[in-house]
């Protein structure tokens, strides 16, 4: 087992913390880490102290593009998850845009084959 360096911990600058808000909900935490002259660890839980949370790739706010696509497929389409695979995005992320822009799959009447 490694053992723990007995450093006394740099206090936290209004500075460094305010660099902390702006980049650590989208940038790489191995980079700010160095940017702030602090360990990863040290970041993480600064980060998780103040309550500010990693924005992953499923919130990141959509496109004007990938609402426009959306728009032109989701309406008649047979598979969400075609349509998100085309996006690029996860299936239910495509579900729940399109039922917040009021977006709905077009209604095909159900073949029931010859009577």
């Amino acid at each position: 087992m490694a053992k723990r360096r007995n450093v006394a911990a740099r206090p936290w600058t209004e500075e460094d913390v305010a660099i902390l808000r702006e980049f650590y909900p989208t940038g790489k935490i191995d980079e700010l880490a160095q940017r702030l002259g602090r360990t990863e660890a040290s970041v993480k839980h600064q980060a998780y102290s103040l309550g500010i949370k990693r924005q992953s790739w499923c919130d990141r706010l959509w496109s004007e593009e990938e609402v426009r696509m959306l728009r032109e497929l989701y309406p008649n389409c047979k598979s969400t998850r075609e349509v998100a695979r085309k996006i690029g995005r996860p299936w239910g992320s495509v579900r729940q845009i399109a039922s917040n822009l009021g977006i709905s799959k077009s209604k095909r009447p159900k073949d029931y084959g010859e009577l």
